[in-house]
């Protein structure tokens, strides 16, 4: 079994899906599993993922297609659990867990980098680097070293990190907040957090959204995302149980 599971979800995901397979393709680290599901897509993505996985062995890829579109929360939900039931609860096969957007380009040296930092921190269930946005908009997200006051106040992490497997399963389930419209990532980061877990700063712009797809969630303006953030820090922000 390989050491890492990538969680692919996809929605009308035609016009970015390949650049992204093609930089995991390029990763240097190989050891890692793919899983890929379109969500319910309207335009050619199941398309494009057949197309894309050629580039992959049989072994290496596994695809799910949802008939209709179920949300972003829950296809999260689903590649998560597909890599849980790979292993017992108490003894998982996958060793470490990482999402990656259908529109999320990677520096050849992303899981490598992640990966190593992991293994020589094994008490640390998650490692995080920087990202930028080069398409709609400009813009760089530099994180900063882990601050669980900073992070109980404000998101910073983003949510293409590098879990440990053993870390997720010890959080309440489902993984990811079905409920939550936004901000679900940092719903996660609180989970964590209040489980008594901490993450890993590598510093390093590692991976770049090439696209603000239309109708995403940055459209829906500050007073939305102020009002979601709300809504996460009154479920999730307590301290450690």
């Amino acid at each position: 079994m390989s050491r890492i599971g990538i969680g692919i979800p996809v929605y009308n995901g035609e016009g970015s899906l390949l650049k992204t397979l093609w930089s995991i393709r390029a990763q240097t680290f190989t050891d890692y599993t793919l899983y890929i599901i379109d969500d319910g897509s309207t335009d050619s993505t199941w398309e494009v993922i057949k197309e894309g996985i050629r580039m992959f062995s049989e072994e290496q890829v596994h695809i799910h297609r949802h008939k209709t579109n179920l949300g972003i929360q829950k296809t999260r939900n689903d590649l998560f659990n597909f890599y849980s039931f790979y292993g017992s609860w108490k003894n998982p096969s996958i060793e470490y867990f990482i999402y990656v957007d259908d529109d999320l380009g990677l520096n050849p040296a992303f899981l490598f980098t992640l990966i190593s930092a992991l293994d020589m921190h094994p008490k640390t269930a998650y490692a995080y680097c920087d990202f930028q946005w080069k398409g709609h908009f400009q813009h760089r997200q530099q994180a900063i070293p882990f601050d669980s006051e900073v992070l109980r106040q404000q998101p910073y992490i983003s949510m293409m990190s590098m879990f440990r497997m053993s870390c997720l399963l010890q959080v309440e389930q489902p993984l990811i907040d079905e409920e939550l419209e936004r901000l679900e990532d940092c719903a996660l980061f609180l989970k964590l957090l209040n489980h008594g877990y901490q993450g890993l700063y590598i510093p390093g712009f590692m991976g770049f959204y090439a696209y603000s797809k239309e109708g995403d969630n940055s459209a829906r303006g500050i007073k939305d995302y102020r009002r979601w953030e709300a809504i996460v820090k009154q479920k999730y922000n307590r301290g450690p149980s």
